[in-house]
């Protein structure tokens, strides 16, 4: 039986799902929007490393403006 892989499942995902004032952000997850359409394309290095840049963004804040709209 295929399922759903639970133990190879990655994501920042905080069910937040709202976007920074310049709408590039994800103000939950801190992904791009060009990061969270692709999730489910990208490999497990791949995922991992923008999750470490994810952290990175929630510790020094976003680039543009924090606020949503």
């Amino acid at each position: 039986m295929s399922g759903f892989d639970y133990d190879n499942y990655l994501s920042p995902c905080k069910n937040i799902c709202k976007l920074d004032v310049d709408e590039q952000f994800c103000i939950g997850c801190y992904r791009t929007t060009g990061e969270i359409k692709s999730w489910f394309r990208l490999n497990r290095e791949q995922k991992l490393a923008i999750m470490d840049e994810c952290k990175s963004r929630e510790k020094y804040g976003f680039p543009k403006g924090f606020f949503t709209r």
